[in-house]
């Protein structure tokens, strides 16, 4: 269903995502786990915090598995999540959204530059080797 997050059990446990389309003929295999959010639970929110668990490491504690390590549904309700009231869950998405647009832009700006100091390198040398075979 719209909004519904679906939450990795093996594999990138913890690794999640939320569903945004309407047709609801779709079906979804045994290692996904799917969490419908009521009252007042802004999925997004709790999508962000699975993503700090998994990036922090600190989901790890709670994955079984010695080889391949697994996200019980058991082991998800535990997890400890805060809920704070709907707005403040508003309010944290929507200050993650514009850091997460700030932090895209500055990757995009950083690429940018090493590719213009690539050029800028590539035409110091050709110039640098046109003068040596010119002197000599």
């Amino acid at each position: 269903k719209r909004g519904d997050l679906l939450v990795c059990e093996g594999g990138y446990p913890g690794r999640a995502a939320i569903w945004n389309w309407e047709d609801e003929g779709y079906k979804f295999q045994k290692a996904l786990h799917r969490v419908r959010f009521y009252n007042n639970i802004v999925a997004k929110f709790y999508l962000y915090f699975l993503d700090f668990l998994c990036s922090s490491k600190k989901i790890e504690e709670y994955l079984t598995g010695s080889g391949i390590q697994h996200l019980t549904g058991i082991s998800l309700k535990k997890l400890p999540i805060p809920f704070p009231s709907s707005d403040e869950q508003h309010r944290i998405v929507q200050k993650l959204n514009e850091l997460l647009q700030t932090c895209d832009a500055l990757e995009a700006s950083i690429k940018a530059s090493a590719a213009q100091n690539d050029k800028l390198l590539q035409q110091v040398l050709r110039e640098a080797l046109r003068k040596e075979v010119v002197a000599v």
